[in-house]
């Protein structure tokens, strides 16, 4: 079961993304297409994927982006991911404030955010992180 940001932020001034983010998240690559991305989030069992072109962190795409954006709108499945991704996408590093980070998820109504190391590497298919909110 996975617990949320709410769940387990305590609010100590010491607290930092590191300790509550999930790590080994999987990301996606902008060129994978959309069919791609909703059987790796059923499979998964994710409504959200960072996505990447080679190390670069270029959006992410959910399971909502899917539905509105692709189904609802008529885009070939086959079309790539990026197509229908949250651009500019918003990140943190793992070394945040996890009370700063915390509120601009909230002021942005953000549930996940991919966190990065500090040279903003994103490594598709490979061990990435993502901080879960409460919203």
């Amino acid at each position: 079961m996975r617990t949320s940001l709410s769940d387990l932020f305590d609010g100590g001034s010491d607290d930092e993304v590191a300790e509550v983010m999930t790590r080994d998240a999987i990301s996606i690559r902008a060129t994978d297409t959309i069919r791609q991305a909703a059987m790796m989030m059923a499979d998964l069992k994710v409504g959200s994927l960072p996505v990447c072109d080679g190390e670069e962190l270029v959006g992410t795409v959910t399971d909502r982006d899917i539905a509105v954006r692709a189904v609802a709108s008529g885009v070939d499945p086959v079309a790539p991911v990026i197509d229908i991704a949250t651009q500019p996408v918003q990140w943190c590093y793992e070394d945040d404030d996890l009370a700063d980070v915390k509120r601009k998820m909230e002021g942005r109504r953000i549930r996940r955010v991919p966190v990065l190391d500090h040279q903003k590497r994103c490594r598709p298919d490979a061990g990435g992180s993502i901080l879960r909110g409460a919203i």
